[in-house]
């Protein structure tokens, strides 16, 4: 019976081994963990926000033993936002990435993982906004465009709508 405790030490211990405790080689990347290629299995997303407004990364890398880079992609600019959903609700995920470039513009663009390559899915740059809606059955962005009439004293911009088709977006 003393040996219970040493039982179950090893076994938590193995617990948090097989899990990972993934360590990026940059202490500054964010760390996410997502299906991307619909297997099941997460894969590492790595986020490497830029610290004087250039280039920010993004690094998808495989959760198996030695972390091997999948893909990569970066962004002009500082990420405001990452957020990680199903499109088709398959079991794989896509990456929306939400970042300002250099000339103030608000951009969006959203990646999927096909055959361990990251696919630009949808982007978009707006200097009058974007909204975007993941979270219902029906994907939606919606993209601010310059006023028809811009002497008016009420500015709000126009706005465009997309959405989630099954294989692409649309402009409703």
């Amino acid at each position: 019976m003393k040996r219970r405790p040493l039982l179950i030490f090893a076994v938590l211990f193995l617990a948090g081994c097989a899990t990972g405790r993934y360590k990026p080689d940059n202490p500054k990347a964010k760390v996410v963990f997502a299906d991307l290629n619909g297997d099941g299995a997460d894969e590492i997303i790595e986020r490497l926000d830029s610290d004087s407004g250039a280039a920010s990364e993004i690094t998808v890398k495989s959760n198996t033993k030695g972390h091997e880079t999948i893909d990569s992609f970066s962004v002009p600019g500082k990420i405001r936002a990452m957020d990680l959903g199903e499109l088709n609700m398959d079991g794989q995920n896509w990456i929306a990435i939400s970042f300002d470039s250099p000339d103030g513009a608000s951009n969006l663009a959203v990646y999927e993982l096909n055959d361990n390559k990251l696919s630009k899915v949808f982007y978009t740059a707006s200097l009058y906004g974007i909204q975007t809606d993941f979270s219902s059955t029906l994907s939606r962005i919606r993209i601010g465009k310059k006023p028809r009439n811009p002497d008016s004293p009420n500015l709000v911009p126009d706005w465009e709508t997309w959405v989630w088709s099954g294989d692409r977006f649309v402009r409703q």
